[in-house]
């Protein structure tokens, strides 16, 4: 088989016939896109949409992809027992991290919260009370109020 992997080859069975065609210059680019995919050809820019990198791998060898890809399956099947307990013990560990990354920022997250409830407990807790203004009026109002006192 190829240095193409698997997903390589379906992204690029497709359409590599329009992808070749663009790079020989029998087709003109018309998006912004395919004008980066022709730059990436001549070496100007490096890739960086995973066609271009599969382009550029594809490049090197041309292997016939239509082939390749009925030979997906087989190669599967192929693959030792112990490379994919290997490999299923690698993504069950990346699997564990990730699950502990997350664990960890709830944590952290939940004790921020509490820092932040335990803080705004401590104000209320010392808080000064305020006085309330009361508006007593005019010494007009005053002097009627203190006349109703004296019947």
């Amino acid at each position: 088989m190829s240095d193409l992997s698997p997903n390589e080859i379906r992204l690029l069975a497709p359409g590599i016939h329009a992808l070749e065609m663009l790079e020989r210059g029998e087709r003109k680019p018309r998006t912004a896109l395919q004008r980066h995919f022709l730059n990436v050809c001549k070496g100007e820019c490096p890739a960086r949409t995973a066609y271009e990198r599969a382009y550029l791998k594809w490049r090197e060898s041309k292997p016939d992809l239509l082939k390749l890809q009925r030979d997906i399956p087989t190669a599967k099947a192929k693959r030792s027992p112990v490379q994919d307990r290997a490999n299923g013990n690698l993504q069950i560990a990346r699997q564990r991290e990730r699950r502990r990354k997350i664990e960890f920022k709830k944590i952290e997250e939940q004790a921020k919260r509490r820092e932040a409830a335990d803080i705004a407990r401590q104000k209320q807790k010392y808080k000064i009370p305020t006085r309330r203004v009361q508006e007593w009026g005019t010494r007009e109002d005053w002097k009627k109020d203190r006349d109703s006192w004296r019947r």
